[in-house]
């Protein structure tokens, strides 16, 4: 079957900064690609300020509807609805896309992925960037840890989702509930290497404010995750007895016990050592816990298709770390 370019595109939001919104939006109109684009905003605000945005626009591409009041995740199932086409992007209203974002997203597809993401670039309060996780095993070997893939940074293909693709009314980890859910079902998911979303990093955000709320969600998702999709038992096990709202109250014990028991798990699911370094990284490597006799067991296998790769996130790891053991 062949898949059309044509791309909708859905924003929910709930009171954007307007300035942001614009940037957002234009990032969206801009997209060089070959094919139609529609961008719907589902707007959960209580006021007019996107009416009044959207009449400056002066844009067919654009339409605005009313968010059933239950959250971003039920917002977005009313986007996701009322899409025109079958490739879906997501995006948020604070963030921005690179303009071939959506070229690379529809090739990935058009090669039988199903959820596309790519790795991002941070601005605002933050520099930086996530380097995430690319191969469709080592990415559902990564969901028990976290959300190894940028949100607002997705393109999915409604066409092999359909019902599926709706989220949880969910008031927090809306995304990590639909991931853990589309994996279990067998879809195939993929990062892009280039960084092709720059995200917006700023105090407002729900994982600054809510942070007790989340990881409770969180929690309960990855032992229902790790509950269902077949992982070893030593995995399993050590899950049951740490499923921890945070992972920085493991001891250095138990962190060491839980990189070998990965690292084992990894390479059964099909996960390099080096994507299993990276989720190490990404929620140890602010603890001394993880210490750098750990990253030395990843020097010698390298993955020869990204030596590049390998060392940033070798040395980005060491750095971190050396700060934490002075």
């Amino acid at each position: 079957m062949t898949i059309a370019s044509n791309v909708s595109t859905i924003l929910a939001t709930f009171n954007p900064d307007i300035a942001q919104l614009d940037l957002a939006v234009k990032s969206i109109l801009n997209q060089r690609f070959d094919g139609e684009l529609d961008l719907v905003i589902v707007d959960d605000s209580s006021d007019d300020r996107l009416d009044r945005y959207l009449a400056t626009l002066a844009s067919g591409k654009v339409r605005l509807l009313r968010g059933p009041r239950r959250g971003l995740g039920a917002a977005k199932s009313v986007g996701y609805g009322a899409a025109k086409f079958d490739l879906i992007a997501h995006m948020d209203a604070d963030d921005f896309s690179q303009p071939l974002r959506f070229v690379h997203q529809i090739g990935a597809i058009r090669a039988g992925v199903d959820i596309c993401g790519t790795n991002t670039a941070y601005f605002g309060d933050r520099r930086g960037g996530q380097t995430f996780i690319e191969n469709d095993r080592a990415i559902k070997f990564s969901i028990p840890f976290g959300t190894f893939l940028s949100h607002p940074s997705v393109m999915v293909n409604r066409a092999r989702l359909r019902d599926d693709g709706f989220y949880e009314p969910l008031d927090v980890c809306e995304d990590y509930e639909i991931w853990s859910r589309l994996a279990l079902k067998g879809y195939i998911f993929c990062n892009l290497r280039q960084r092709l979303l720059k995200y917006r990093v700023h105090e407002g955000q729900a994982t600054a404010t809510r942070q007790t709320r989340i990881e409770q969600v969180a929690s309960n998702i990855r032992l229902d995750y790790v509950r269902s999709a077949g992982f070893g038992e030593r995995f399993w096990q050590f899950f049951l007895a740490h499923n921890l709202a945070s992972w920085e109250l493991l001891s250095l014990d138990e962190v060491v016990e839980f990189w070998d028991i990965a690292r084992v798990e990894g390479r059964r699911w099909g996960a390099h050592p080096q994507d299993v370094l990276r989720i190490f990284y990404s929620i140890f490597g602010r603890n001394p816990a993880l210490s750098l006799r750990l990253l030395a067991k990843t020097l010698l296998m390298p993955r020869f298709d990204n030596l590049r790769l390998d060392l940033e996130i070798q040395l980005k790891s060491k750095f971190s770390i050396a700060r934490k053991l002075k």
